[in-house]
């Protein structure tokens, strides 16, 4: 019961939130497996439970070891908006679309996907750039 209230009330946000997903996709899990006896779902969502009660439990041992919020690092700087990773993932999709359709989705899907990549790397170098700037200027 110790343990229980001080991961329900004692742990950060990140640590509550991993846990909390594992129990659910487990349960679901559990759950899809006796309504439907479809083995591929239920191996899916059990192990995507045990993959986040994974991540949960090594938020939880960090937390204790002193590293409060892992994810809470503000340091350094937010990336700048921009619809690249969408483009990316729409070539993606689409490119898949090739394996059913034939070659013409994945024509069709290299344009977004080029145009998402070299966006998104330019401004990820271009980020880059400036905090090596930034850091050199104030050390």
């Amino acid at each position: 019961m110790r343990l229980l209230r001080r991961l329900v009330f004692g742990d950060p946000a990140e640590t509550r939130f991993f846990l909390f997903l594992s129990a659910f996709a487990l349960v679901i899990g559990a759950i899809y497996w006796l309504v439907s006896y479809e083995p591929a779902g239920s191996v899916l969502l059990l192990a995507f439970g045990a993959a986040t009660g994974v991540m949960g439990v090594v938020l939880h041992r960090t937390g204790r070891r002193g590293a409060d919020r892992p994810f809470l690092d503000e340091t350094g700087r937010f990336p700048s908006e921009t619809p690249a990773p969408l483009a990316v993932g729409a070539g993606i999709a689409l490119m898949a679309l090739a394996t059913i359709f034939g070659p013409a989705p994945l024509v069709v899907g290299l344009l977004p996907f080029a145009w998402g990549a070299w966006t998104w790397l330019g401004r990820a170098r271009a980020e880059l750039d400036s905090q090596a700037l930034d850091d050199e200027q104030r050390g």
